[in-house]
């Protein structure tokens, strides 16, 4: 299997937004070799992680830089591998990656060969200019170094023992026995820490408003005891792997498939929304969210959080708990404030988590009661 030619299959999907990079990595994981699979995972997230610098590169190379989408990504790729990948053959990259552009065209396999032989790296480090400055206007220079920083960590991967707040770090090589440990479930801590710090009392009925995969429906089975719970989601495929983690884990709760913002006027005393965000909390883990990150796509997903929490506050009797894996304010403190001045309800509590190099996954919740 040509892991390059994999690898730009892959990262087109992604740049087309027809899917996570995670998901179509984890898709693919079962038919490639582990150290190919490695291989793979660096050729993508490395590239998407160094995307801009690497564009910066090409610009600053060729003056009059017109590639087409396969062909950046290409581009890209070979810039990635040069200048990171260190103990590679340069004779093997340039090979391979040679061979994979006259796949797309011979014009640019000459482009390539030419740009591969005389780029120069540039002492600067760019991540995404447009998040850059919102970050450092809303946190401070330094808090937003500490997060680019926190950025090209590698991700860490942690689990959770079952019924408890015992979080264990692990490495890649232990990642198929633990995903099928009915014991274990892998979840970052921020998300854990976040539900365990404002939800400090059961609940008789709780609504899981978008459930997939089944995080928070297992900690509130673990920790809030509810005699009902319901978990929705929008999608078959989302509700299959909701299904599958409910089954694993013994989980006594029914599955809905709704659109949240439609959902059925059927009351619970707590209604989570765990809402579509700009992912700018886990960049690490999805550097495609730099793609998406745009005024207009903050407007669309503020638009459908408002949406979501006015259904859940049409269906809660008492308590909502609004989550996020964003760390923009227009999505959580904002958002929380926009929405106060149109509904009838008061912040018990809020807290955000912002990405850190020991592996925590930024994060935003609060609780939000009812006042009448």
């Amino acid at each position: 299997m040509n892991i390059r030619k994999l690898a730009l299959s892959i990262l087109d999907q992604v740049l087309l937004e027809k899917g996570f990079l995670s998901d179509l990595l984890l898709d693919i994981k079962s038919k490639v070799k582990e150290p190919d699979f490695r291989l793979l995972w660096t050729l993508c997230y490395g590239t998407l992680q160094r995307w801009f610098y690497l564009e910066q590169i090409a610009k600053n190379s060729v003056k009059t830089l017109k590639l087409k989408r396969k062909e950046k990504i290409c581009t890209y790729m070979s810039l990635y591998q040069c200048i990171f990948l260190t103990r590679m053959p340069k004779y093997a990259i340039f090979n391979e990656q040679i061979a994979l552009a006259k796949s797309l065209s011979a014009h640019f396999a000459k482009f390539l060969d030419y740009l591969l032989h005389h780029f120069e790296p540039i002492d600067q480090r760019i991540f995404h200019p447009a998040l850059e400055k919102t970050l450092q206007k809303q946190l401070g220079k330094k808090t937003k170094e500490e997060i680019v920083e926190a950025f090209y960590q590698e991700p860490k991967l942690f689990f959770r023992e079952v019924g408890t707040k015992n979080m264990h770090p692990f490495t890649s090589k232990k990642l198929m026995p633990i995903a099928k440990d009915p014991t274990k479930y892998i979840q970052n801590p921020t998300p854990m820490n976040l539900f365990c710090a404002l939800m400090d009392s059961p609940f008789k009925s709780i609504l899981d408003l978008s459930a997939s995969p089944g995080g928070k429906t297992l900690l509130c089975r673990d920790f809030l005891h509810p005699k009902r719970l319901v978990s929705n989601d929008i999608s078959e495929k989302k509700i299959k792997r909701l299904k599958e983690n409910i089954k694993k884990y013994k989980i006594d709760c029914t599955t809905t498939e709704h659109l949240g913002q439609n959902y059925p006027l059927d009351p619970f005393d707590l209604v989570i929304v765990d809402a579509p965000c700009s992912n700018t909390g886990v960049l690490n883990k999805k550097p495609e969210a730099l793609f998406r990150y745009t005024k207009k796509h903050i407007l669309e997903l503020t638009k459908l959080q408002l949406q979501l929490l006015d259904r859940a506050a049409k269906i809660t009797t008492h308590s909502i708990l609004y989550m996020t894996c964003s760390i923009l304010q227009e999505e959580n403190e904002a958002l929380i404030r926009r929405f106060l001045k149109t509904h009838r309800f008061k912040i018990k509590k809020m807290e955000r988590i912002l990405p850190d190099t020991q592996g925590n996954d930024g994060g935003f919740a609060c609780a939000l009661e009812k006042t009448t």
